[in-house]
């Protein structure tokens, strides 16, 4: 077994309150501004901000990770390298590196502190990985430069050891969203008591004489028996000569409360920058510009994060030295490569204009190379061999003209 992180005793941090962070608002009693703090267990339920979240780290985290090595400019995958077999495989006994990807662009969406796994480092190399609690691991940042500055329950520990997916602005995602989110909540809490409890009474029954309280509550559970039932709408209403039904019609608030809904999955999808066909609003969405929605969703919106992620793995997976000729990176071609009639015309034209042999073409294709050798030929092949690449002469067999 490796040796893990022993178990500190806790040591009292100093803070400055210029800047103060949500235990210091709880202790003194303050409030930020803006919405209600929300619990992230109550905003997960809403369906747009739990699809915004998955949607990012799923993506991010079914993408493979290479290691790349430079060297004289030229850049190879190593696939040797024991980084990318543990990247491949599991980092640690229970956390596959799937895991690792996904459950760090997910704390790092809802984290203001981004997302944070400690390295263990054994004989000069990286082990292991593991993903603590948000809570075990904590990070601060000097006021002059903002250089991070890493503990481990209480003891500082080396950035060298640890993997930091940081947010833009210091602030995740999920927290510049607290409106948006919090005003989705509010609306499934209003939709949920509206059609389970009646929240508003379909219409009234004027009595033009006083029936006393019996009478009022024998009344009361006689209309209900008749007609508060899914079987019995739209039956007729039969009253006293006394008595009047007036029904309520719904008002521009009640008819406008889907309009509201779908315009919060905008306001979220604005928030975590992605289009709101990743959140399940399909809407506006048509064959034309549906394919451009998905490349800005490559571009725009998951871009980013694989570039913090290649960032901090390459950090923290290697010495400053070995930084020099190596790398992590993330293969996009899952997400880029378009259908395969696509592909084969793409490849077809860069074998026409003599860009690439057959055989740098074919893995492209999910082929396996040929053993032909003009395979590795640049050549187009709809025009003849001619002068620029004559085939090889046989020799005549004896006594033949």
């Amino acid at each position: 077994m490796f040796p893990r992180a022993r178990k500190a005793i806790v040591h009292w941090v100093m803070k400055s309150l210029a800047e103060p962070g949500d235990l210091e608002w709880s202790i003194f009693g303050g409030a930020r501004g803006g919405t209600k703090p929300l619990k992230l267990g109550s905003v997960l339920r809403v369906p747009a901000v739990n699809a915004a979240i998955r949607t990012l780290s799923e993506a991010a985290a079914t993408l493979d990770l290479h290691v790349i090595r430079t060297q004289g400019g030229k850049e190879t995958v190593d696939t040797d390298h024991h980084v990318a077999k543990m990247l491949r495989g599991d980092v640690s006994e229970w956390l596959s590196g799937f895991e690792l990807v996904r459950d760090l662009v997910i704390q790092a969406l809802t984290d203001d502190k981004g997302g944070r796994a400690w390295v263990n480092w054994y004989e000069g190399k990286p082990v292991e990985i593991i993903h603590y609690a948000p809570s075990v691991i904590d990070v601060d940042t000097t006021r002059e430069t903002g250089q991070p500055v890493y503990r481990i329950e209480g003891r500082e520990e080396s950035a060298q050891n640890i993997i930091h997916v940081r947010s833009p602005f210091g602030k995740s995602p999920l927290t510049l969203a607290a409106d948006a989110a919090g005003f989705a909540v509010t609306l499934e809490t209003f939709g949920k008591t509206f059609f389970e409890n009646g929240a508003r009474p379909s219409g009234v029954v004027r009595v033009k004489k006083s029936l006393g309280l019996k009478g009022l509550k024998n009344f009361q559970d006689w209309f209900r028996a008749q007609h508060a039932s899914a079987a019995k709408t739209g039956m007729p209403i039969v009253l006293d000569e006394d008595m009047e039904w007036d029904s309520f019609d719904l008002t521009s608030a009640d008819s406008q409360y889907l309009e509201l809904r779908r315009f919060q999955i905008e306001e979220i999808g604005r928030a975590f920058n992605l289009p709101v066909t990743f959140l399940g609003d399909l809407t506006r969405a048509t064959w034309s510009n549906l394919e451009s929605k998905n490349r800005e969703f490559l571009s725009y919106s998951l871009e980013p994060w694989l570039r913090s992620l290649e960032v901090a793995l390459t950090r923290a997976l290697f010495t400053p030295e070995e930084r020099e000729t190596l790398s992590v990176r993330v293969d996009r071609d899952d997400l880029t490569r378009v259908s395969l009639l696509e592909r084969t015309q793409a490849a077809a034209l860069a074998k026409q204009a003599e860009l690439a042999p057959t055989n740098d073409l074919r893995p492209w294709l999910g082929l396996p190379t040929s053993d032909d050798p003009a395979a590795n030929i640049l050549r187009n092949p709809n025009t003849t061999s001619g002068a620029a690449n004559p085939p090889p002469m046989l020799p005549k067999p004896e006594g033949e003209e």
